[in-house]
């Protein structure tokens, strides 16, 4: 039994994709279907650098002015604590 897969992509990319296989002459399902297949035998593709990294350093920048501001609140609790005990 086979599957028909559906998916979206932008209608420039898609007739880009076309052109391409065209060019080579063979049909856009063919090509899609030895994707399919390259990637289910193990292959890989190589993941964005750049989508990573912009929503790790936007974690990270989340992550360390949550600390930053913990750090910030101990540190003025500690010296208010000091001062109240040489007031004392």
């Amino acid at each position: 039994m086979n599957k028909l897969a559906t998916f979206r992509v932008e209608t420039y990319i898609w007739e880009a994709f076309l052109d391409a296989t065209k060019e080579e002459g063979v049909s856009a399902s063919s090509a899609l279907l030895e994707f399919v297949k390259w990637y289910v035998a193990g292959n890989r593709l190589a993941k964005p650098e750049v989508a990573t990294s912009n929503i790790e350093k936007m974690i990270d920048a989340r992550i360390s002015t949550a600390l930053e501001a913990q750090l910030e609140a101990r540190i003025v609790a500690l010296i208010d604590s000091r001062l109240g005990e040489q007031v004392a």
